[in-house]
């Protein structure tokens, strides 16, 4: 499977978990799904949010020079 598929699986079991009444009673699982859900999606946005730094900074940059 593709390493994006598994990571967005993931980080919707683990928002599914914190979301249930299920999660509320379990206060240790709640940090092990927080620390996956925050993990996962890190992974996930990552990429996206390198391309939009660099974009920015080459955008001020260009200002600078002017």
């Amino acid at each position: 499977m593709n390493a994006k598929l598994l990571l967005a699986i993931g980080a919707l079991a683990a928002l599914a978990w914190l979301l249930t009444h299920t999660g509320c009673a379990h206060p240790i699982a709640n940090l092990l799904a927080l620390a996956a859900y925050t993990i996962a999606g890190s992974l996930l946005l990552l990429p996206d949010a390198l391309t939009w730094f660099t974009t920015s900074l080459k955008s001020l940059g260009d200002d600078d020079n002017e």
